[in-house]
């Protein structure tokens, strides 16, 4: 079997990518994320998971992260938890009902500092 340059076999359309194999996927409690960056994961989210928001700013006392539908409709506030760096949405409104699947647009506040990420919500 013959790869080429990129690690395809283009003739029965087979990539390969960096991977690793190991005792098991290990999870690093305490993750360290880009300054400046909010995280949403896992993206797309399935409709009844749960989506996890992370930021990192140099002040993480002080944030709030609210969720957006496609039509800039307000959906729902997230409140900060124990973890300084990581909330949870849970997909439902305000009124706790369940989201519908489409585009959602997160955005997080912190003093001056606005981000916002994409999310997509999927059936």
């Amino acid at each position: 079997i013959n790869f080429n340059q990129y690690g395809s076999m283009s003739e029965i359309g087979v990539f390969i990518d960096d991977f690793s194999l190991g005792e098991g996927t290990q999870v690093d409690d305490n993750p360290e994320f880009e300054p400046g960056v909010l995280y949403a994961f896992p993206n797309p989210v399935f409709s009844g998971g749960i989506l996890n928001i992370a930021l990192s700013l140099s002040d993480q006392n002080d944030f709030s992260v609210k969720i957006y539908n496609i039509r800039g409709q307000f959906v729902k506030e997230i409140e900060q938890g124990n973890n300084n760096n990581l909330v949870c949405w849970d997909l439902k409104d305000e009124n706790k009902k369940r989201v519908s699947s489409g585009l959602y647009f997160i955005k997080a506040k912190s003093g001056d500092i606005i981000l916002t990420k994409k999310v997509v919500v999927v059936k």
